[in-house]
Parts: C-alpha cells; sequence; structure tokens
C-alpha cells in the first residue's frame, strides 16, 4: 500500500539529493519520476492531474497531494540544506 507518508518521503529524499535546481524544476522532475516508475514499480498505483498526485489509501479512498503540500516541503528541505551548508563553513572558519 502507498501512503501519504511514503510519498512524502520520497519527495522529501528526491528534494535533498537534487542540486541546482528551483522548486518548480524540482517538483516537475519528482513528478516525471513518479509517472516514469509508476507502471514498472508502482504498479500503477497513482494518477496525476496537473501538478497534483492521486492515490488510493489504505481505506480505498481516493487522496490527493496537491503541489503546495510538495511545495512547502521543497521551502522546508532548501531550510534544512542551508542551515547545514552555513553549520559546516562555520565549523571550518573556527577549526
Amino acid at each position: 500500500m502507498v501512503s501519504k507518508r511514503n510519498i512524502l518521503t520520497v519527495f522529501s529524499i528526491y528534494t535533498f539529493t537534487s542540486y541546482n535546481m528551483n522548486k518548480k524544476e524540482t517538483i516537475k522532475n519528482f513528478i516525471r519520476f513518479l509517472k516514469t516508475t509508476n507502471e514498472s514499480t508502482f504498479h500503477n498505483a497513482f494518477s496525476f492531474r496537473g501538478g497534483n498526485i492521486l492515490y488510493v489509501s489504505n481505506k480505498n479512498m481516493l487522496k490527493e497531494i496537491s503541489w503546495f503540500s510538495l511545495a512547502r516541503i521543497y521551502e522546508d528541505i532548501k531550510k534544512i540544506k542551508e542551515y547545514k551548508t552555513n553549520h559546516d563553513n562555520y565549523i571550518r572558519l573556527v577549526a
């Protein structure tokens, strides 16, 4: 079964490892990644409407993850990456 938590975790990892891409490119590439792997890996577990991801939950209800949810997570991950970079630079400067 696919859950919202699983999808958002994969998106978080994808965002953290994406370099030199802005928010729009990152989200579009993630949705493209899901579309290409949907048939073979996920057995058509997802469908797509614009920038939104649709999936069937454990209770056989159709759920949706919006573009805006992905955008908020992108911003949070970006802040974490910036903090990590600044922290690493500070440690190098002090040492």
